[in-house]
């Protein structure tokens, strides 16, 4: 009789998963994603303190093996970039982790580490490959490692998503420490002065509120004058992160026409301009939502 036949693949990934999931669920709330619906990730984590909830999720690819050589000092498993491009967008830290189901142990890395620096030049290939150090393992029934744990609870999703943006945009960002910023923003006060001093009153005081404006949602920048012309202004918007990076998103120029009115571009890091027209006043909140979509 002609049946259908699961494949020795199939098999060995089903169990690897089913080993997995028992000795996380010492420590984890564990949900499988059904097969139908893996599109990068197999299980679905929680981790658990005494069995309460902590909030600190994260991601599972799940790999099998019956044949953990053991003169091999790491393990190499080619993902597809799709797959690491998915892994990107999720608000949780996705883990690659091979099971050796013949003597359950469970060797795991986290990729992002290993392709975070380049994350462009790989999008040229299908696959990258992963490699887990045969040191970083953990048996049946034990802890997770110390290490892992870390990495969940201390995930940070605000500059990985700024680097796929970046990716997805062709954005350049320069990231900076805030303070740093602002002991270079302080540093160029006298500058600043120097460079204003012959600015019509009205005028500065008309830029001096636009930054005013951004401020409320940016980090703004002393006012330059741009390429050495005495009829544009300049400052630079820098997007904070929750841990004090910052990223250098765009230009606002203002540029002070002969008979009186001024005009605006905001130049974005890529030298792109954002489509502008009329008063500044009545565009700023839309600039923002832009500006936040983007990076």
């Amino acid at each position: 009789m002609n049946l259908p036949k699961r494949s020795e693949a199939v098999r060995t990934g089903n169990v690897a998963v089913d080993v997995l999931a028992s000795t996380l669920n010492n420590f984890a709330n564990v949900i499988s994603v059904p097969v139908e619906n893996d599109l990068g990730i197999d299980l679905i984590c929680e981790l658990m303190e005494s069995n309460i909830p902590t909030g600190s999720t994260f991601n599972i690819q799940c790999k099998g093996t019956k044949d953990a050589k053991e003169n091999k000092d790491f393990f190499s498993i080619p993902i597809k970039v799709s797959t690491i491009n998915y892994w990107l967008i999720n608000k949780a830290p996705t883990l690659l982790i091979l099971v050796d189901i013949k003597n359950h142990v469970f060797y795991w890395t986290y990729p992002y580490y290993q392709i975070n620096e380049r994350l462009k030049e790989i999008q040229r290939n299908k696959t990258v490959n992963i490699k887990i150090s045969r040191e970083d393992c953990f048996s049946f029934g034990e802890a997770i490692p110390e290490q892992m744990g870390k990495i969940v609870k201390e995930f940070d999703y605000t500059i990985i998503n700024m680097k796929f943006k970046e990716l997805k945009h062709g954005v350049s960002l320069q990231v900076g420490d805030i303070y740093k910023l602002y002991r270079e923003f302080k540093e160029q006060k006298f500058k600043e002065k120097f460079r204003l001093s012959n600015i019509e009153k009205e005028f500065l005081q008309y830029v001096l509120n636009i930054r005013e404006q951004f401020s409320h949602f940016f980090v703004t920048s002393d006012i330059r004058i741009w390429r050495d012309f005495n009829n544009q202004l300049c400052f630079f918007l820098f997007k904070k992160t929750d841990n004090g990076n910052c990223y250098y998103i765009a230009d606002v120029i203002i540029y002070f026409k002969h008979d009186g009115s001024l005009e605006y571009i905001i130049e974005l890091t890529n030298r792109a301009w954002l489509n502008v027209e009329g008063d500044i006043y009545e565009n700023i909140e839309a600039i923002v939502r832009h500006l936040n979509e983007i990076y």
